[in-house]
């Protein structure tokens, strides 16, 4: 896959959304089924694609935001 220089109103209509939609998607909206539906066919990949990088982004912002509280405040179900 190669880099792409295309701007948001040309990215919208190669998608078939409004530029507002790719717009929110760029400032960190989360990527949906649908918009990964579309964006695998527009850039030839795969929707799972699409949802996996979204389901890392949100496992990495989780750890960075959420994982020491969560360390402290979640116990394991047996503890070794």
């Amino acid at each position: 896959m190669g880099e792409y220089a295309i701007k948001a109103p040309t990215l919208a209509r190669k998608l078939g959304v409004p530029r507002a939609r790719v717009v929110r998607l760029l400032e960190g909206a989360a990527c949906d089924g649908d918009m990964a539906l579309r964006l695998a066919r527009v850039f030839g990949t795969t929707p799972e694609f699409w949802l996996n990088l979204q389901m890392l982004r949100d496992l990495s912002l989780a750890q960075v935001e959420r994982g020491a509280a969560i360390e402290a405040e979640a116990t394991p179900l047996q503890s070794a």
